[in-house]
C-alpha cells in the first residue's frame, strides 16, 4: 500500500498536467479528484492495518469477521456502492456545471436539471440504507459495538453534505459553497469506508487478547 501511494502521487503529477493541458477538460479534472479519493482511501487502509500490527506485533492471517453472513453486512456493502455512485456522479454535475473551469472550458453534456436529480437519486439511496443499516444495527450487540460510532460519523457528515447540496443548488451554486461540497465528499467517502471497514473486522487473534 505505500508502494501505491508512491505510484498514485507519481500519476497525480501526470494527471495534473494533462489537467493543465487541456485547459481543464473535466474528464481530466474528474480522473485526477477520482485517483486522490483511492490515494486517500489506500492512506486509510494502511493507517488501520498499521494499527492493527501495531497491537498484534506480527503480522496475523485474517479470521472470517464478525459480522459474516449477517443482515447488516449486505446492507453495508449496499451502504459502499450507493455511496461510490453519489460521489461519481456528484463530479459528473460539476464537469457539466459553471465552475468545472473558466468561461472557454469544456463542460460535459449533460443537461443539468437530469444530472442533478440523478445525483439526488443515489444521496437519498445512501440516507435510506443508512437508516436501514441503523435500524438493523440496533437487533446485534456485536454489531452495535463494531458499527455505532462509524455509523454515527458517517450520517453527521452526510447531513451536512446534503445540506451544502441543497443550499448550493437553491442559492444558485455559489463557488464557496461548490468548494465545499467538493471538499466534504471525500469526507463522506472516508467515512462509508471506515463504515465497511469496521463491518469487515474479525477478532483479534488470541495472543493479544491474552
Amino acid at each position: 500500500m505505500s508502494l501505491v501511494l508512491v505510484a498514485g502521487v507519481l500519476a497525480q503529477v501526470i494527471i495534473g498536467a494533462l489537467v493543465v493541458w487541456t485547459g481543464l477538460n473535466p474528464f481530466s479534472n474528474i480522473a485526477h479528484f477520482l485517483v486522490s479519493i483511492f490515494l486517500m482511501t489506500t492512506a486509510y487502509m494502511l493507517v488501520r492495518h498499521a494499527s492493527i500490527f501495531r497491537l498484534t506485533d506480527e503480522i496475523a492471517p485474517r479470521g472470517e469477521p464478525l459480522l459474516k453472513d449477517q443482515p447488516i453486512e449486505k446492507i453495508v456493502r449496499i451502504l459502499l456502492v450507493t455511496t461510490g455512485a453519489a460521489v461519481i456522479t456528484g463530479t459528473l454535475v460539476t464537469g457539466s456545471g459553471p465552475h468545472a473551469g473558466d468561461e472557454t472550458a469544456v463542460r460535459l453534456d449533460f443537461a443539468m436539471p437530469t444530472i442533478v436529480r440523478i445525483h439526488s437519486a443515489f444521496v437519498w439511496l445512501t440516507v435510506i440504507f443508512l437508516v436501514v443499516s441503523i435500524q438493523i444495527m440496533k437487533k446485534s450487540d456485536e454489531a452495535r459495538s463494531l458499527l455505532m460510532s462509524p455509523l454515527k460519523r458517517f450520517a453527521g457528515v452526510l447531513l451536512f453534505q446534503g445540506l451544502i447540496g441543497y443550499l448550493q443548488y437553491f442559492l444558485g451554486v455559489p463557488i464557496g459553497l461548490v468548494a465545499i461540497h467538493v471538499a466534504t465528499s471525500v469526507a463522506v467517502w472516508l467515512c462509508v469506508v471506515d463504515v465497511y471497514w469496521s463491518s469487515r473486522l474479525s477478532a483479534l487473534p488470541n495472543s493479544v487478547l491474552d
